[in-house]
């Protein structure tokens, strides 16, 4: 439990969605793009990687709220390229313990 609500464990900067919808046929492959975690959030900018009905999402900087269970919407501009649910995040430029980053060992088998 941490107390400062800016503090690195609080934050991610990358995150797996499973279960992805494209609203076009085909997903768009690996793209630079913008995500939405939260309703009325401003577009967080992004690049993706897809494999399969996965995608990694790695964010250009840090954000909060990036909660398991919720949606990730995906954006090109105005455009909604689909969406699924976030799996598991991350913050690797918040180094605990071992020198592990945090939630290292909840990506180790992701979408990678």
């Amino acid at each position: 439990m941490v107390q400062d609500p800016d503090h690195p464990l609080l934050l991610s900067d990358a995150f797996d969605v499973e279960d992805v919808r494209w609203i076009a046929a085909d997903s768009p492959g690996d793209i630079d793009c913008a995500v939405k975690t939260r309703h009325r959030q401003a577009d967080l900018p992004c690049r993706i990687r897809v494999a399969g009905n996965a995608v990694r999402v790695t964010l250009d900087a840090p954000a909060r709220s990036v909660t398991p269970g919720q949606y990730a919407v995906l954006y090109d501009g105005d455009n909604c390229l689909g969406g699924g649910v976030i799996a598991r995040h991350w913050n690797s430029r918040a180094v605990h313990g071992h020198g592990q980053a945090a939630g290292a060992d909840a990506h180790a088998g992701s979408a990678a």
